[in-house]
């Protein structure tokens, strides 16, 4: 009677296992399953869309419409580009499909005279995101206009991470220095984006600091229209 009390155990032991690593298959087949839809929804959702006529309606600090929209395509040198006008400002950005750029161009000022330090496209963003992801990109050029001299520099950071859902923080900040000519100026344009697939940014904050003087916007979407 023993024995069999003890094989009615060890069977039982059997099914009660079986039916763990039964459980334990299901568990991480859905896993599996979720982690594969994640990622397949990332690669096929664009989070930073540029097709001319995109328009994103915003409610500023102030309970103010801004809106923001791409208003062309464009040629740059040999690069293909996008102007997105916001708030009478103008952006350019590249795009293609594994990498989102942003056009730095900077021109310097002597009397009538003018000198360009800069004009590239830098890339920001790797498409689709990469949680984790950040780069840096610096460039110093010493510049001479009519027997004067001046020097720029320029630093461009980018951060991106993941946050609720499937959306996205963005961060990237320019900061410039020229020192000489007439216009020696430090800038620093700090830009946080919320970005939502399929339809770009949410949220928008911009920092600014030029010389000693600082401003602060932010920008939360109201409207999305393609």
């Amino acid at each position: 009677m023993t024995e069999l009390q003890n094989l009615s155990k060890i069977i039982l032991m059997i099914k009660s296992f079986k039916f763990f690593l039964l459980l334990l298959l299901f568990f991480l087949t859905f896993v599996s399953c979720e982690s594969s839809k994640n990622f397949i929804d990332t690669l096929l959702s664009d989070y930073f869309p540029l097709e001319t006529g995109i328009k994103w309606t915003y409610v500023d600090s102030s309970e103010n419409e801004v809106a923001r929209e791409v208003v062309r395509d464009t040629i740059i040198g040999n690069e293909s580009a996008y102007v997105v006008e916001m708030g009478g400002e103008i952006e350019l950005w590249g795009k293609n499909s594994d990498e989102l750029s942003f056009y730095v161009k900077k021109i310097l000022h002597r009397g009538d005279y003018t000198y360009t330090a800069e004009e590239s496209f830098v890339p920001v963003l790797y498409l689709p995101p990469l949680d984790g992801y950040s780069s840096e990109d610096s460039t110093f050029k010493i510049c001479l206009l009519l027997g004067d001299t001046a020097f720029y520099y320029r630093k461009l950071e980018t951060g991106i991470k993941k946050i609720e859902g499937k959306r996205y923080r963005f961060h990237m900040s320019l900061y410039y220095e020229n020192i000489g000519f007439e216009d020696s100026t430090t800038e620093f344009i700090e830009r946080t984006y919320i970005l939502a697939p399929d339809t770009g940014p949410v949220y928008i904050k911009v920092r600014r600091v030029v010389n000693q003087d600082t401003t602060v916007e932010e920008f939360n979407l109201l409207k999305f229209e393609r």
